[in-house]
């Protein structure tokens, strides 16, 4: 019900806001081009894009390739199926690059939030992306999708791009990749991944407990259930499909980063009234991306809260995906390199560098362990953090042991 209720809510919004905003721009306004004028209009131009739903922005294959002075940059669709895509992103310069597979998270956000991300990585390799659906419009003749059948995706995935590839997860991704890579060094009949890059994830959040993972086990999982699941309304492709809704993901979201977040607003507001065009557009262009959520799945939101947060079964030994038991210290020949933010508010510090705590199969060699301290979550796949100092060493890393 309450998801009917958000959207009764947000079209009264979107009919009032942008009246309300042309309204306070307009130069009969008598208040208009005065500094009240200014803060007005900023103020409403802020209240309506908190309000109204931001449709997922496609990738821009052009600022991609001018950012990064690519040339020409072209996509194609390489797998498509009801719940993610593969996507296969390719620069037009010269000289071969290995295989790059960048497995997204399912945890609410578009592929197009992560574009610094895939241009800084496209300069080194021939970059493939695996890109999850929104729920909401998948039909319920699809099917369900767990954490086991995003496993499956994955491992899938890495089959299509036909070659020994690198393999980097962020965040969420990083404990199905993981999970892909050690059920193909079992199979003992495909090639080896030549290395995974875990950023950001919850390998093990028994390690130094944040406020995320404390509310998660402070809550019996029938109390996600009752209050954070809902069935998708009629008027959309997956009627009846239940799905942990992505707005209450960014609330989520944004009350863990709270101070982050009103700080920037505040900045937005301020561009707007001193006229700052290049900070207000750098504004909007992150959060038209940032504020375009995804539903997931009922069943891969229970199976996350479950198997992931409460009940650990990856460090643990427990996970089992198609009654295959999952068993990192299979993995030999993979070379592995963690990724934390010091300043990271949902996967605290030690959580992904525990994937080296259960991938005993590795000599140290074949291992990197890399902190930034100020950074957080997201600053590890873009702005200066992601460029000065983690695709600096991930490079370094994989061409030392290339």
């Amino acid at each position: 019900m309450h998801y009917y209720m958000y959207d009764m809510g947000r079209f009264a919004f979107g009919a009032v806001t942008p009246v309300t905003k042309a309204a306070l721009c307009h130069p009969m306004w008598p208040l208009f081009g005065t500094a009240f004028g200014r803060a007005a209009a900023a103020y409403g131009e802020l209240l309506g894009r908190a309000t109204s739903r931001h449709a997922p922005p496609d990738l821009d294959l052009t600022a991609i390739a001018a950012a990064h002075r690519l040339g020409q940059v072209t996509l194609r669709v390489v797998a498509d199926r009801p719940f993610g895509r593969l996507l296969h992103l390719q620069a037009s310069r010269p000289g071969a690059r290995p295989p790059m597979l960048v497995v997204n998270p399912l945890s609410g956000h578009f592929s197009s939030l992560f574009e610094d991300f895939y241009g800084a990585l496209l300069t080194e390799f021939d970059v493939y992306i695996a890109e999850w659906a929104d729920a909401r419009e998948v039909p319920l003749a699809a099917g369900r999708f767990g954490l086991d059948d995003q496993i499956d995706y994955v491992g899938e995935f890495i089959d299509c791009i036909g070659a020994a590839a690198d393999v980097v997860a962020f965040s969420q991704a990083t404990v199905p990749a993981l999970a892909a890579a050690a059920l193909r060094a079992q199979s003992g009949n495909k090639p080896h991944l030549r290395s995974l890059t875990l950023i950001a994830g919850p390998i093990d959040v028994r390690i130094n407990p944040n406020a995320l993972n404390r509310f998660i086990n402070g809550h019996p999982l029938a109390w996600f259930e009752r209050n954070l699941v809902a069935e998708v309304p009629f008027y959309y492709g997956g009627a009846r499909r239940r799905v942990f809704p992505g707005y209450l993901q960014i609330n989520a979201y944004i009350s863990a980063s709270f101070e982050d977040q009103i700080g920037a607003h505040i900045g937005f507001v301020d561009n707007l009234i001193r006229g700052d065009s290049g900070g207000v557009r750098a504004h909007r262009e992150f959060y038209d991306r940032f504020l375009a959520v995804m539903d997931l799945p009922a069943e891969f939101f229970a199976d996350m809260m479950r198997r992931v947060f409460r009940e650990t079964h990856l460090p643990r030994g427990k996970m089992k995906v198609g009654g295959r038991c999952v068993a990192p210290e299979s993995l030999r020949r993979t070379r592995l390199m963690t990724v934390e933010a010091g300043q990271d508010d949902l996967a605290a510090p030690g959580q992904t560098h525990a994937a080296h705590d259960i991938c005993t199969g590795l000599p140290a060699a074949m291992r990197r362990q890399l902190t930034v301290d100020q950074a957080g979550h997201l600053g590890l796949i873009q702005g200066r953090h992601w460029r000065s100092r983690v695709f600096p060493e991930l490079k370094a890393f994989l061409r030392n042991h290339g």
